[in-house]
């Protein structure tokens, strides 16, 4: 039986986690209720979250181009399972490259926990339309430095807080979002999705606040 998880459109079954996702009206070349479903090939919910995220992000930068209306089904399958080995590439690379620097898998596993502990917390703060540089003074960035974050991992905070704006701001997140303020009575409005957003990204991080913390 499938178990559904906090990030939109992914599920375990067994031990192995999956991303379905519903394929939106605007591909008019597919038919309705059709849906994409893929084997992500993890066990691990971290990394099987960090993925659907993307997909998420993918799936909704697709539905507001202008081709959307004339992309088939099986072309929509052959660019999510590109990006799927796209990305499971890039998490073979991660975990190589800890382990040529003499660290363990859980290691960079809890480093990446709280980096993306801090984006979301950057999110809570900032909301999913104020753009952050990273640069200079900004306060997302002086925030970071201000807590201990050494500066090689601002740039990685720095991706993953703009790939989740993005999120928030997709229309795939934002139905789930109004669903959700329709169950509990909330009036849609963007004060009150970016309340919503903010008690989303309202995650808890680990013990530790820097990434070195510990070592």
């Amino acid at each position: 039986m499938a178990t559904r998880h906090d990030v939109a459109n992914l599920e375990r079954r067994g031990h192995t986690f999956y991303w379905r996702a519903r394929v939106p009206v605007r591909f008019r070349q597919v038919r309705r209720q059709a849906r994409l479903s893929f084997s992500l090939r993890l066990s691990d919910h971290g990394k099987a979250a960090y993925m659907a995220r993307r997909l998420n992000t993918l799936l909704a930068d697709l539905t507001v181009r202008p081709t959307a209306a004339m992309t088939t089904k099986d072309q929509l399958d052959q660019i999510f399972r590109a990006e799927i080995e796209r990305m499971t590439a890039h998490l073979e690379d991660v975990a190589f490259a800890a382990r040529r620097a003499g660290l363990t898998d859980d290691v960079r596993e809890m480093e990446v926990d709280i980096e993306v502990g801090w984006a979301y917390r950057l999110i809570q703060l900032f909301g999913t339309t104020r753009a952050l540089s990273f640069e200079g003074e900004c306060p997302g960035r002086s925030m970071l430095l201000r807590h201990g974050i050494p500066e090689p991992h601002v740039a990685t905070i720095a991706e993953t807080f703009r790939a989740e704006q993005a999120e928030g701001r997709s229309p795939v997140f934002g139905r789930a979002v109004r669903e959700q303020m329709a169950d509990i009575g909330l009036v849609d409005t963007l004060a009150n999705r970016e309340r919503r957003w903010s008690c989303i990204a309202r995650k808890p991080m680990r013990s530790s606040t820097s990434p070195n913390a510990g070592r």
